[in-house]
């Protein structure tokens, strides 16, 4: 039997949360393509905004992609606000609250993270 050190089980643990991750965003784009043949179009709801919330978090803190993490949030937010009247209307407040998560994970991380100049003009809500 041989040691495996801590850093080894961490790293592994860190590459099976990423394949959870990534099938989990993988079926919820499947199921908004769904919704989308359904209706007219993508409809922004809070399992979508936590997921990728929950997901740019993962990649800041454990993998140390401070750049992806926060471009994930930025994109996020910006496709939540400008598909406003998209938005799930029985999930407004919970989408409310997850946007005013994701803005302040932004305002926490653009310190953290080196960003170009016309990315560092971002808003409040």
């Amino acid at each position: 039997m041989t040691e495996v050190s801590i850093a080894e089980e961490a790293s592994k643990y860190k590459d099976l949360c990423e394949q959870k991750y990534d099938l989990a965003r993988n079926h919820n784009k499947r199921l908004s393509h769904q919704r989308i043949s359904d209706k007219d179009g993508e409809v922004i709801d809070s399992l979508r905004l936590s997921l990728n919330l929950n997901y740019a978090i993962f990649l800041f803190e454990q993998k140390d992609e401070k750049k992806e993490a926060l471009r994930i949030l930025k994109k996020e937010i910006q496709d939540a606000l400008d598909d406003f009247d998209k938005w799930n209307p029985a999930e407004v407040e919970e989408i409310k609250k997850q946007v005013e998560l994701i803005q302040e994970n932004i305002n926490l991380w653009k310190e953290d993270v080196d960003t170009d100049s016309d990315e560092e003009n971002w808003f409040i809500i």
